[in-house]
């Protein structure tokens, strides 16, 4: 069934659960229907996530030429070779560019729950990075450079230079967040555990013991409670880069 898009700001805003797969059949049919329906109805949207048609399990469905494939609480595993990548916001009606990956291992289960990884290459990966952000409640004018009739008017080596600032000021903002994430002791400790997760996620630590649950959904749920005592943090780090 095709169902109306969500468009109130505050509820993309929150961030996409993970869900357990197996014990949910039900409702993973309900959602692969509706959201290959609504996708398909679609014509100017390349994919869709859950929460656009009311449901705030971590699903996110892409469209490949006539047909719509599904990854369910995805987790990206290795990215590489990083683009600039020209994307729509619906939110605020606006053209951004964001730097994206064109390589990706991305983790993640089928609608069966069984656990999958699959390298995704090219636009496709590009979207799907698109598509972890807005599980996260990242919208592309929370960080991307708008793309502005005075831009698009610029000649190449001024839209070069705008990109190359942009880039700069991305690079000030991870730094930024490194350094005082790293020598906070309120939330060092979350730190910690966030890049000893992405360790996991990546494969460089092993880790032995059995899980009663999808690894993928333990990891990212543990990630989450991690993730939202910094959260604050970042943004007023933000705001900080913003006001320089």
């Amino acid at each position: 069934m095709v169902r109306d898009l969500v468009l109130d700001i505050d509820k993309l805003a929150e961030r996409s659960s993970e869900f357990n797969v197996v014990d949910n059949q039900d409702l993973v049919t309900e959602l692969v229907n509706d959201m290959e329906d609504t996708l398909k109805a679609c014509s100017d949207r390349n994919f869709l996530i859950a929460k656009y048609i009311g449901h705030n399990e971590r699903v996110v469905c892409i469209k490949f030429s006539d047909d719509c494939v599904f990854f369910l609480n995805p987790l990206i595993q290795h990215k590489d070779k990083l683009i600039m990548v020209p994307e729509h916001d619906f939110i605020t009606n606006k053209d951004y560019l964001l730097p994206r990956y064109s390589e990706i291992v991305l983790l993640f289960q089928n609608e069966a729950g069984v656990n999958t990884a699959n390298k995704l290459t090219g636009p496709a990966a590009a979207v799907m990075c698109q598509a972890i952000d807005a599980l996260e409640g990242i919208f592309p004018s929370d960080y991307g450079l708008e793309i502005t009739d005075e831009f698009n008017n610029a000649s190449k080596e001024e839209q070069s230079e705008v990109i190359e600032e942009y880039i700069k000021y991305i690079d000030k903002l991870k730094s930024a967040i490194g350094d005082s994430l790293e020598n906070d002791e309120s939330v060092k400790e979350e730190w910690n555990a966030v890049k000893f997760m992405n360790s996991v996620a990546s494969g460089e630590t092993k880790v032995e013991k059995q899980y009663s649950e999808s690894p993928l959904v333990k990891l990212n749920r543990a990630q989450r409670r991690a993730m939202n005592k910094i959260t604050k943090k970042i943004n007023k780090i933000k705001n900080k880069l913003k006001g320089e």
